[in-house]
């Protein structure tokens, strides 16, 4: 029995033997190594805040001490452009400029406005105050917030819907109608001027960069340069009539060489004046009338004696084509100097309609005193219009008349 136990034993020594004998003999089994796969990270698009008619609701003082409830929030509103300018109201007035937005950055720089006088508790001050103070945006929800300078608080909008295609643009065509000066608004409200007779106070801009008009009972011209919102009037040339009293013509003269920019408001054209000196107020007096065309130049004379202060100078247009008939006036210029003297400036206005290419045109000029005496006449032939002659930049030269 013994015997057979050792036996036993024996053999499973034997067997332990072999299987560690195997297992120590047999290559590791490789674990394959699964590599991570990146996710691709998906970049949320900036919102859209172009396009839309934004409402000012409320503004958020951080502070909490001077939180505003906008009551009527139609009534202050913007639209931010695609091509970087807005234009909205604020209150009473029509506001326009152009902005910067760099992701959340957003930086209005003001540009134009109207200046009516709003009624009392308007919030039109504060609006443009908060404008020019953003910084940055925020969505929040179908909201829009901007965040002022220096955590000074936020001004909410809600969203109005997509801009109306009617809103007043920055670069509204100007040119072709008959503008109507309706009023003047001083920014410090101590010289507002209402025009009683707009009618007699209007200007016409051209395509050609040209403008023409009438300041009371003178004519002007002149040219102009239009850049967007930037409107830039060079005077050029006017009669030189003398008014009844209480004429606003040389108001009228003055302020439209100080005008800088423009805006639309509703069909109303308001001129802002250089420095923020005020607003010319034009109505649309509807499509310019059949443009007059105009001869202009200067009439001198060689000696040296001054004019009276009550000399006249009348200078016709004439169609002097047939040598045995009488000459047929085109048009003419007819005004007191009023104590100007030598080189005086005129503006003939013709009809170019009535002009025939193959017909001779010239002027003829004269100098008289305030009694009817003639004082310069020209004594030479001045062709004007047609045969490559001119019709601006005309000297016309008299000579003495023998007393």
């Amino acid at each position: 029995m013994k015997k057979f136990t050792l036996v036993f034993v024996m053999l499973l020594l034997a067997m332990a033997l072999a299987a560690c004998s195997g297992t120590a003999g047999s290559e590791p089994t490789a674990v394959p190594v699964v590599e991570a796969t990146a996710v691709p990270v998906v970049e949320e698009a900036p919102p859209t805040i172009t396009g839309i008619l934004w409402q000012w609701q409320e503004f958020q003082d951080t502070a909490g001490e001077n939180d505003i409830t906008v009551e009527n929030p139609a009534n202050y509103n913007i639209v931010f452009n695609e091509d970087g300018t807005y234009n909205g109201q604020a209150d009473c007035n029509r506001i326009a400029g152009s902005y910067t937005l760099d992701g959340a950055s957003l930086i209005i720089q003001p540009g134009i406005s109207t200046m009516a006088m709003c009624p009392e508790g308007s919030l039109d001050s504060q609006f443009n105050a908060f404008l020019s103070n953003v910084r940055t945006f925020v969505m929040d929800g179908d909201n829009l917030v901007m965040n002022l300078f220096a955590d000074a608080g936020n001004m909410v909008f809600s969203n109005g819907g997509p801009a109306p295609a009617d809103m007043p643009a920055e670069t509204a065509p100007i040119t072709g109608i008959l503008w109507q000066w309706v009023e003047f608004q001083d920014t410090a409200g101590e010289n507002d001027v209402t025009v009683d007779n707009p009618a007699n106070y209007n200007i016409v801009f051209n395509e050609d960069g040209t403008y023409n008009g009438q300041a009371d009972c003178n004519r002007i011209a002149g040219s102009y340069t239009l850049d967007g919102a930037s409107l830039i009037i060079q005077p050029g040339i006017s009669t030189m009539a003398m008014c009844p009293e209480g004429s606003l013509d040389a108001q009228f003269n003055a302020f439209l060489s100080n005008v800088r920019t423009f805006v639309m408001d509703g069909d109303n054209l308001v001129m802002n004046l250089f420095a923020d000196a005020g607003n010319m107020v034009f109505s649309n007096g509807g499509p310019a009338p059949v443009t007059m065309a105009e001869v202009t130049g200067t009439v001198s004379y060689l000696v040296r004696i001054a004019l009276p202060d009550d000399a006249n100078l009348l200078i016709q247009l004439q169609d002097t084509s047939l040598a045995d008939a009488p000459a047929v006036i085109m048009g003419e210029y007819n005004a007191p100097t009023n104590g100007a003297q030598v080189p005086l400036p005129f503006a003939i206005p013709y009809d170019p309609a009535a002009i025939v290419d193959n017909h001779t045109y010239t002027l003829s000029a004269r100098i008289t005193d305030g009694a009817g005496n003639l004082l310069f006449i020209n004594d030479t032939s001045i062709p004007v219009i047609t045969g490559g002659n001119p019709t601006t930049d005309v000297e016309v030269l008299v000579v003495q008349v023998s007393p």
